[in-house]
């Protein structure tokens, strides 16, 4: 049924138009009659415009930053690309003109640097630079130090580039070249941002955004203007559409009632199918409507349904946790009995070491399921707990121990936390054993910081006595630093022992935020 109507609509379009194009061609003549600009405008829109006959460009000076290399350069086929700019450049110094002679120079710059030759980029730009600077050419000489910054920075050399662009960028801002100064600034922010002075890169990020929004906002100026020339140009051709199309209307009344009526008709009947066509379209988009709101409620049950599972495994995990953290405080306190009941203190030592390990772990769990995040833990809270349940155990010769622990509000998941945990455990049972030996008093430090994007470090250190000169990781025999060392290779890191004021221990391991 739909596509019969499209049909019919058809049919009756082309009648009209049929009908309508037999109106206007009765009234032709009339027309031409009654307009006596009838003429002058159709000239002005049939006839094709006269092709202007442009001058010769004239050769553009040494200032014009768009001057092109072949104003000074005249290609041969007989002669390579290198020795026809070399014979560009005796011409000029034998008719000693100076600024072909500069942009003689700076084509063969130009030749070095597309052929990765740099060194001789620089003597010819070099030389090109002197002859502007004679002819105090600003624009040739902002151009030329443009080149030169570039050049040093492909050769590392960030000190020569910054002179260069610094120059450039004084030269710039002096002609208010916009463009210029967006490109030096840039460069500069790269190369203090390399060099490490961040200050000054910001202040070049600052000034290449001030730059870039002026000609952004001078670009959407030119595009206004624009647009504004072409609405008002299509303002008059509507108005001189609407014009003539009124005087065609009058026309089509004074020429038939006859067929007036047919076209009344024809646009009724028109209206008709159109009516009825925007009824099924009505029809189609409610059915539609039904159908996408149907799918809507079954995608909230679903929704619903999902939230729910997710809650009850959020639950289940919660559970999890606090069972192992049960389990593993139960065998703690069964290595605590065992430990109560022996004689050996050696012995007691070790089960006491063994049952810290454990209480770190349990810890872990028990920070886990009591927070709201299941996957992460703030180390910070954990370490400081863990530091006052070893205090409670080791510190029995109640020595004054302070502590300096900062995290730097680093969250770490469960895989990082617990090797980490037991890491400093081990580290923080040797300070306690060895490192305060004769000593009242003593501090223990502990940071967790980001050393660079990829990395994390890991500082443990203590005021201590410091380690034995013969201090070898590798040769030694103790479970203890075995452990450390084995946990630093589960995080695919390195650690490192140092002896100044105490000792320091420090362990650098991938970022796992990365992952």
């Amino acid at each position: 049924m739909k596509k019969r109507s499209e049909i019919i609509i058809c049919i009756l379009f082309f009648l009209f138009s049929y009908s309508y194009a037999q109106v206007t061609d009765t009234t032709k003549p009339l027309l031409q009659d009654q307009n006596p600009n009838h003429q002058k405008s159709k000239d002005k829109y049939t006839k094709p415009n006269p092709i202007p006959v442009k001058d010769k460009p004239p050769v553009l000076p040494i200032d014009s930053p768009k001057v092109a290399i072949t104003n000074t350069l005249s290609v041969t086929p007989k002669h390579t690309e290198l020795e026809t700019y070399l014979k560009n450049l005796r011409t000029a110094e034998a008719s000693h003109n100076l600024p072909a002679t500069s942009h003689a120079l700076s084509a063969i710059g130009m030749y070095y640097v597309k052929n990765n030759d740099l060194a001789m980029a620089l003597e010819y730009y070099k030389k090109a630079l002197v002859i502007e600077e004679s002819l105090n050419s600003k624009k040739a000489i902002l151009e030329t130090l443009n080149q030169l910054g570039e050049i040093y920075i492909r050769q590392k050399n960030m000190a020569k580039a910054e002179e260069y662009y610094q120059r450039a960028l004084t030269i710039a801002r002096a002609l208010n070249d916009s463009h210029k100064i967006k490109q030096a600034s840039d460069a500069l922010s790269k190369i203090f941002a390399t060099k490490g002075n961040y200050k000054n890169a910001y202040e070049m990020s600052q000034l290449l955004k001030q730059v870039t929004d002026s000609l952004n906002k001078n670009e959407i100026k030119q595009k206004l203007l624009q647009a504004r020339f072409s609405y008002d140009s299509l303002k008059q051709i509507e108005a001189t559409a609407t014009y003539q199309k009124g005087i065609l209307q009058k026309q089509a009344e004074i020429e038939s009632s006859k067929k007036i009526m047919y076209l009344i008709a024809a646009g009724m009947v028109l209206a008709l199918l159109l009516a009825f066509s925007f009824y099924r379209g009505f029809q189609n988009t409610k059915k539609a409507n039904n159908i996408i709101a149907s799918q809507k409620k079954e995608t909230e049950e679903k929704k619903e349904i999902i939230e729910s599972s997710l809650k009850e495994k959020e639950i289940l995990l919660k559970e999890i946790h606090h069972r192992v953290k049960n389990n593993l405080q139960i065998i703690s306190s069964l290595l605590n009995l065992q430990a109560n009941r022996t004689n050996n203190e050696d012995l007691k030592k070790t089960i006491h070491e063994a049952k810290n390990r454990i209480s770190s772990m349990a810890l872990i769990h028990q920070k886990i399921y009591q927070s709201g995040n299941l996957s992460s833990i703030d180390f910070q809270t954990y370490i400081e707990q863990m530091v006052q349940s070893m205090e409670t155990t080791f510190n029995t010769g109640k020595k004054e121990i302070s502590y300096n622990i900062n995290t730097n509000g680093i969250i770490l998941d469960i895989d990082t936390s617990i090797p980490l945990g037991l890491i400093i455990n081990e580290l923080l049972t040797n300070s306690y054993k060895y490192a305060f030996a004769g000593k009242e008093s003593g501090i223990i430090t502990i940071v967790l910081q980001k050393k660079n994007e990829e990395e994390m470090e890991l500082h443990i250190s203590d005021n201590g006595i410091g380690l034995p000169t013969n201090f070898d990781l590798n040769a030694l025999n103790s479970l203890g630093l075995k452990l450390v060392k084995g946990l630093s290779n589960q995080l695919k890191g390195t650690i490192r022992f140092e002896t100044h004021h105490g000792t320091h221990c420090f362990i650098t391991f991938k970022n796992p935020l990365l992952n």
